[in-house]
């Protein structure tokens, strides 16, 4: 047999048992035309003609797309596997070696542990299963995204399992800088996904805010619920406006601790565009600013008491000086001399 991943389901009919299964895609074609060949009405001839292109346009289509796909059977046997035109990808195993034999005999111990945890869970559950593993190729490590799926076919006598996989060692590792840069700045990164608002983050945002490891949700609404009541709206507008918009994200709002205190985040962010150049990521940095918020106020509060301290011994210098007037006027009626020297 690697995170947003494609999934394709190819219908085929089955017949026989798991020897004739491992028949390749090109060499079921060659069957079907033999077939063609034989038929004598121009009707049957028509029909079996659809199937056939049916069949070359699934494949066109799975083989334009970057994942590999394999099909198996419901004893763990490998049975189809369709790569990419459009891309070189390096196998585990060369399709010989692997067609037709059981996941196990041929996938590491890790993998298939991990692949017969997938196929349990489909059967009790019937939901989509999704894993990660890694496997060694040509000397290196590469990492792998798989997601299998019950493969629906009333054609089908038995059920099978279709493995979408697509190689996510280049993102892993992206992913991993994006950790190591988080851990020796005072910034946290995180990765806002618009089309389905997860938002990942790079560095502990849980222990930051004082909160148990994944206990903030990775997602957009469980960010906003976390915000200040007056920041609310503000950063709401703003979420909504840069869904669609992909100028900066530079924004200052209260999240709440664990321990209940408000914490003020300054937020900065920018776009990855699609192909129409509309956001289709956003990659931002979160910075803690409660200290220097707090000086900011702090600083404020002294200026505000420093001219009010000032304004007051104005007014009382004021009142000094005309006092002494007064005093220098009553001395001038008595025939006294002036008692203050007044500039």
């Amino acid at each position: 047999m690697g995170n947003s991943i494609h999934e394709f389901k190819f219908l085929k009919k089955t017949s026989g048992d798991n020897k004739e299964k491992k028949n390749s895609f090109d060499q079921k074609h060659e069957k079907v035309i033999n077939e063609l060949k034989n038929l004598d009405s121009e009707k049957e001839k028509f029909h079996f003609s659809k199937i056939l292109d049916n069949k070359k346009r699934i494949q066109s289509i799975l083989t334009s797309m970057g994942d590999l796909l394999f099909v198996l059977d419901k004893n763990g046997i490998f049975i189809e596997y369709f790569k990419p035109l459009s891309k070189e990808v390096d196998l585990y195993l060369p399709p010989e070696v692997f067609i037709g034999k059981f996941y196990e005999d041929i996938l590491p111990a890790d993998v298939s542990k991990s692949l017969e945890n997938a196929i349990e869970k489909i059967k009790n559950s019937g939901e989509k299963q999704q894993f990660d593993y890694s496997l060694e190729l040509e000397g290196q490590t590469r990492i792998f995204s798989a997601k299998l799926s019950l493969l629906e076919d009333n054609n089908l006598k038995d059920e099978e399992f279709i493995a979408v996989v697509r190689d996510i060692t280049e993102q892993k590792h992206i992913e991993k800088r994006f950790k190591m840069i988080a851990e020796v700045t005072t910034d946290l990164i995180y990765e806002w996904n618009v089309d389905n608002d997860s938002l990942e983050w790079f560095g502990d945002i849980d222990k930051k805010l004082g909160y148990s490891p994944r206990e903030i949700p990775r997602t957009i609404e469980g960010w906003l619920d976390l915000v200040h009541p007056e920041d609310f709206e503000k950063l709401k507008d703003s979420i909504e406006f840069h869904r669609n918009n992909s100028g900066s994200i530079h924004e200052t709002y209260r999240v709440k601790g664990k321990d209940n205190t408000w914490i003020y985040w300054e937020d900065k962010g920018r776009s990855i565009k699609d192909s129409k150049g509309k956001p289709k990521v956003w990659i931002g940095g979160c910075t803690n600013i409660t200290n220097k918020i707090r000086s900011e106020t702090e600083l404020k509060n002294k200026i505000i008491e420093l001219e009010t301290f000032q304004t007051f011994a104005e007014d009382r210098e004021l009142k000094m000086v005309n006092l002494k007037k007064e005093i220098n006027e009553l001395c001038k009626k008595i025939g006294e001399k002036n008692r203050y020297e007044i500039d």
